[in-house]
């Protein structure tokens, strides 16, 4: 059987809003349909934002981050 590898990065928030500001990627609006090519080529290459991800060296694939307040017994089941 196949443990899972999970790391755990810690820090103190507010709350789990203000945490996941800064652990999930965040997008701005979508330029409208009378947006240029241009305008959505540069929304593009801004979005999405991911304070996290901008400080760590390191490859994070954002469909694997999860945002947890506090939850130790749900951590501990993952390689259960």
């Amino acid at each position: 059987m196949h443990k899972a590898q999970v790391y755990v990065f810690s820090g103190k928030f507010q709350d789990r809003g203000e945490a996941c500001l800064y652990s999930e990627p965040q997008w701005e609006s979508e330029p409208d349909n009378s947006a240029s090519d241009e305008e959505y080529n540069a929304w593009e290459d801004r979005n999405p934002t991911h304070k996290l991800k901008s400080n760590i060296d390191s490859y994070l694939d954002e469909d694997f981050i999860e945002t947890v307040a506090m939850d130790i017994e749900y951590l501990l089941s993952i390689n259960s």
